[in-house]
């Protein structure tokens, strides 16, 4: 747990001239980037539900006999659940972040290019356009990860707009 938090600190955008290196150009540094980038909030998001299991219920678990692995899989993954898909949300309009970042490093097209170039051209309207889409593609990407965690917990407590 504590060398996930120490390997979440490293910049983001100085991996990706390293993913670059290690990949080529295309599609696989970028991916990469995204993968790194949305591994930390749902990983941190599951391992702090497991966490939080109530301990009277492992208790009960173990005083009926329960192995490890039954405990795991039938209380904790189940219990973490909320938590994995509130840091899927999070994750989803993060990797959209990691494309355009990866993009700025080295790409011929896409968002980030087409920002990073606008911007060499001085062309505000273009920079702004892109921006506003790298928005509208983030609160899609979050709304499809709501309609995920729907299915997947639906006795997740849900948060009202009131």
């Amino acid at each position: 747990y504590p060398l996930v938090v120490l390997f979440q600190n490293v910049p983001k955008v100085a991996l990706a001239p390293i993913f670059i290196l290690w990949f080529g150009y295309g599609l696989a540094p970028k991916i990469g980037l995204i993968l790194v980038i949305a591994f930390f909030p749902v990983t941190l998001s599951m391992l702090a539900g497991m966490q939080s299991v109530d301990r009277s219920l492992l208790s009960l678990m173990n005083s009926v006999g329960a192995s490890p692995t039954q405990i795991l899989f039938r209380i904790r993954v189940p219990h973490s659940l909320p938590n994995l898909m509130a840091g899927t949300k999070i994750a989803a309009t993060l990797s959209v972040i990691g494309a355009i970042v990866g993009e700025f490093a080295g790409a011929s097209d896409g968002l980030g290019y087409v920002i990073q170039f606008a911007s060499t051209q001085l062309d505000t309207a273009l920079v702004f356009a892109a921006l506003l889409l790298v928005s509208v593609l983030g609160i899609a990407f979050y709304y499809a990860a709501e309609i995920l965690e729907r299915i997947v917990v639906p006795w997740a407590p849900k948060f009202s707009q009131s």
